[in-house]
């Protein structure tokens, strides 16, 4: 059995968790973000129950489903505490303009998803922030495996952040982060883009890409051809940045 132990009103605060895996558990970063970053104030984690764990060849965790044994301070109930530990990951949304037409694009990939049953899924190019280069790094390293187009070095567009956002706080800590660029590209290379493989192979990635107009995007939308949460979110908050919706005008057809 091992412990994981964080500071809480300048005391030292620890709890136990068991599991095949409680010794790595203790030590994963995840988790210990997520202990540290819980309100202690108002609930009580008794213990951490491992559920199952799922690792990489290295044997370095990669998800985790834990049970935070939890009750509330002031009632003394128990509260739902179970939790699919994924830790912090980003998304981009990548405005790609043609360098001989000025056309805009929005490049997808286009992957297999076993989860939602799904050979083509299309998706925005994403990732957990699992390596030590931030998450602006991190993202970065995702446009380039994933679609194939590099923004780095000093003459490389700028990755704007949008936003914060959860997807799912009844079920699992991942937090994600939204950024925005926008690349010229030549006919060309957008041409090799669509016709390369991307994705580390290692990882059995087989990701295809393809482009859309934003109004080819509009109508994959409309017709819940494209139902990627990260998709809907991310276009929502580059809207509102860029002024294009506003709160007020989303509420004006209210009651209508």
């Amino acid at each position: 059995m091992a412990s994981i132990t964080t500071t809480w009103i300048s005391r030292k605060y620890t709890v136990e968790i068991e599991g095949p895996n409680a010794d790595k558990l203790a030590k994963w970063r995840v988790l210990q973000a997520r202990f540290d970053d819980f309100d202690h104030q108002h609930l009580l984690v008794e213990k951490i129950e491992e559920l199952g764990t799922f690792m990489l060849p290295n044997g370095a965790i990669l998800f985790s489903l834990v049970n935070f044994k939890t009750t509330d301070r002031a009632t003394g109930k128990s509260v739902p505490g179970a939790i699919f530990l994924r830790g912090p990951a980003g998304c981009v949304l990548v405005f790609v303009k043609c360098l001989e037409t000025g056309e805009r694009f929005i490049p997808f990939t286009r992957q297999t998803r076993v989860p939602v049953g799904r050979f083509n899924y299309f998706e925005l190019p994403a990732g957990m922030i699992d390596k030590d280069d931030g998450i602006k790094g991190r993202m970065i390293g995702e446009v380039e495996e994933e679609l194939g187009i590099n923004i780095a070095g000093p003459d490389a567009p700028q990755l704007q952040e949008l936003g914060l956002w959860v997807p799912s706080a009844g079920g699992s800590d991942e937090v994600l982060t939204s950024f925005f660029t926008e690349v010229t590209l030549s006919q060309a290379q957008i041409d090799v883009i669509l016709q390369s493989v991307h994705g580390v192979a290692s990882e059995n990635e087989q990701i295809h890409v393809d482009m859309l107009t934003i109004s080819q995007f509009v109508d994959e939308l409309a017709h819940d051809r494209i139902t990627d949460g990260k998709a809907l979110a991310t276009l929502m908050l580059y809207l509102l940045r860029e002024g294009h919706v506003t709160i007020a005008r989303m509420l004006e057809g209210r009651g209508q």
